[in-house]
């Protein structure tokens, strides 16, 4: 009678070995499957959370840009203003064209460098005017113009006032014009 004892409890082993064998061979793939997710869940949160701190950073920086008032605001988009030769030289005679009606201003010539890179990393580029204008209130007005009122950001590198001077004078003035170049895919609206 023990035998029939023993051989059941060797079947049931071996029912409960096979049955742990079935058991983690088809839930192997599982198991792997669940570490491995829950190892891509914990890098997710950290990269989410990263994620939403430099969202919060950059919706900081476009919350303080658009508190800037309307002059300091076009002062920015001066400098994002893509390079174009022909349109500044339109504009630097638009100017002489609009202001001058009865001849007050003529320009004689524009001349403009390549842009080269300077140590801030934006493009340079040198402009020399030469103009003829008819009095020095003319000279301020065009000058105004170029430093304030310009699409472009020009500064006065140097400029010699004519002296004894009251009519009809010429002047040299050499610029140097700053702006950032910008990617073709990225679009900025000016205001």
């Amino acid at each position: 009678m023990s035998i029939p004892n023993n051989n059941s409890k060797f079947v049931s082993m071996l029912l409960v070995l096979l049955s742990l064998f079935i058991f983690v061979f088809f839930t192997k793939g599982y198991y792997s499957t669940l570490i491995s997710t829950m190892s891509s869940y914990d890098d997710n949160k950290s990269t989410h959370a990263k994620q939403l701190s430099e969202i919060d950073i950059l919706e900081k920086k476009q919350k303080e840009l658009k508190k800037l008032d309307g002059s300091n605001n076009n002062e920015i988009w001066k400098y994002l203003q893509q390079f174009n030769e022909d349109e500044i030289i339109n504009e630097i005679y638009w100017f002489s064209t609009n202001y001058s009606k009865n001849g007050e201003m003529k320009i004689i010539s524009v001349a403009m460098s390549e842009p080269i890179i300077n140590e801030l990393w934006f493009n340079e580029s040198n402009v020399s005017i030469s103009a003829r204008v008819w009095n020095k209130q003319v000279m301020i007005d065009f000058l105004d113009f170029l430093i304030t009122d310009s699409k472009y950001k020009f500064y006065i590198n140097s400029f010699t006032l004519p002296k004894d001077k009251d009519k009809f004078f010429n002047i040299q003035v050499p610029l140097t014009l700053y702006y950032k170049e910008i990617k073709q895919n990225s679009t900025i609206e000016n205001k």
